[in-house]
């Protein structure tokens, strides 16, 4: 497949993973044809990690703080106006096995009678070598004959993913736009995955598998902030249809009921400005 790729690694603010991430990009089956690591510059998390890597990794530094979603946005708009084919939005504490990127292209014609995917993900593995709680694949179970096909082929349909390890389309940029820059931290994948998945297809790739170096950790309340306002844009907007949106506000509930009353004037922030505000 001659198809040009860039892998987008979004900096977290310590960056201590990094080396990790970018030295199994370098070993890939598969060759990646450039390493794109972007930060922000008001995070001011430019520094070593970087300069330490090896040559071909290029740092985007971006003006502004928009969280991972920012980073994102911003790696996936340079690398689609360089005219890449397939983006690879990573986080900076995964590292891919050396066989991931190419598990992920063979299975993009591994059922040919269904359209090219706009999306393909990796399978995400804690630290433990369980799947990462964080990162477990949201199914698509609406559309039966191609859920068949893509089942045959060693694919689960997915309706949204993380962006933990995935490749995405350059159609699928071109279609639908970028990751909406104020989600910052949370949902900001779910959204957008959701939305290239309303019409278009993608799976997850049970062999191309991708492991977290980082366990899941406690939420604080500016999280479940973000996540309350940013399911109240998503039940708002049309990445998800109507059915779904009520599954939203029921997955919402869970961390609700767990933060505790203590947590009641942040919840009700998060309400109103995911009512009163655009994302």
């Amino acid at each position: 497949m001659d198809l040009r790729t860039c892998a987008i690694i979004a900096r977290t603010p310590d960056g201590r993973s990094l080396a990790g991430c970018v030295a199994a990009l370098g070993e890939q089956t598969h060759p990646v044809d450039e390493i794109l690591v972007v930060d922000s510059l008001a995070g001011g998390s430019a520094g070593s990690p970087v300069e330490a890597a090896p040559p071909g990794v290029t740092l985007l530094a971006h003006e502004g703080d928009h969280g991972p979603a920012g980073r994102f946005h911003e790696g996936m708009k340079q690398a689609y106006e360089a005219g890449f084919d397939w983006l690879w939005l990573l986080d900076d504490d995964v590292v891919p096995e050396p066989a991931a990127l190419a598990s992920l292209f063979e299975a993009s014609t591994a059922v040919p009678e269904l359209p090219e995917p706009y999306l393909l993900a990796s399978k995400v593995l804690a630290p433990d070598g369980r799947l990462h709680p964080d990162h477990v694949p949201f199914p698509d179970t609406k559309r039966v004959p191609h859920a068949v096909r893509s089942v045959s082929g060693g694919l689960l349909p997915l309706r949204a993913s993380s962006f933990a390890s995935v490749i995405i389309s350059r159609a699928a940029v071109r279609d639908h736009g970028l990751p909406v820059k104020s989600y910052f931290d949370r949902s900001y994948a779910r959204e957008y995955s959701a939305r290239l998945l309303r019409e278009g297809i993608g799976f997850v790739v049970p062999r191309s598998v991708a492991r977290l170096e980082r366990a899941p950790g406690a939420a604080s309340r500016d999280d479940l902030y973000r996540d309350v306002r940013n399911t109240v844009f998503m039940m708002r907007g049309d990445a998800w249809m109507g059915r779904e949106k009520v599954q939203l506000a029921i997955d919402l509930a869970p961390k609700a009921r767990a933060s505790g009353l203590r947590s009641a004037a942040t919840i009700a922030r998060g309400l109103a400005d995911g009512l009163r505000r655009s994302p």
